[in-house]
């Protein structure tokens, strides 16, 4: 079992790593949103590969993490890290603190930053799928809205064929 001088250490260092690739995470989700503006599928590929990569990273060294807090008698989850923290001597405490409430902050950005890069693929699946419908002459749902500002969906039969 490692002393606290050196859990924290080990601590700081995941903390400090985690960091850098939850920062290089967050430049791939902003530049997925622009591959993904310029249909750049190219760009996406290779975004995507590099997103896994950093993920997995990410995924390993928290398991090691968790399982150095288990093994210094802390639950392996976000309160056993804050656990640990408040167990540690002034110096480490604060620091290690403010590494992870930084670490804590980046996450959320690329959680969200995701979640909209979500949605642009979706949406732009959508109009890929229109497009193909209307070149095949098959019926293209529409959403309009009426007159209480609610959606109504329509069925429209469109087809390059019939312009």
């Amino acid at each position: 079992m490692m002393n606290e001088d050196m859990t924290a250490a080990y601590m700081g260092t995941y903390l400090e790593q985690s960091y850098a690739q939850a920062s290089r995470l967050l430049q791939l989700l902003t530049n997925e949103r622009e591959a993904i503006s310029k249909s750049d599928a190219d760009a996406l590929e290779g975004i995507t590969a590099e997103k896994k990569h950093i993920a997995r990273q990410l995924e390993n060294a928290t398991q090691a993490c968790m399982a150095l807090l288990k093994q210094s008698d802390f639950s392996s989850d976000d309160k056993g890290m804050l656990d640990f923290f408040a167990s540690c001597e002034e110096p480490h405490a604060v620091q290690l603190s403010e590494q992870w409430n930084t670490l804590q902050g980046v996450l959320k950005q690329c959680k969200e930053e995701n979640r909209i890069n979500g949605q642009l693929l979706e949406s732009s699946q959508r109009r890929i799928k229109q497009a193909i419908g209307i070149l095949q002459g098959q019926p293209t749902d529409q959403e309009l809205y009426g007159r209480k500002g609610k959606t109504l969906a329509t069925s429209l039969t469109n087809s390059l064929t019939q312009a």
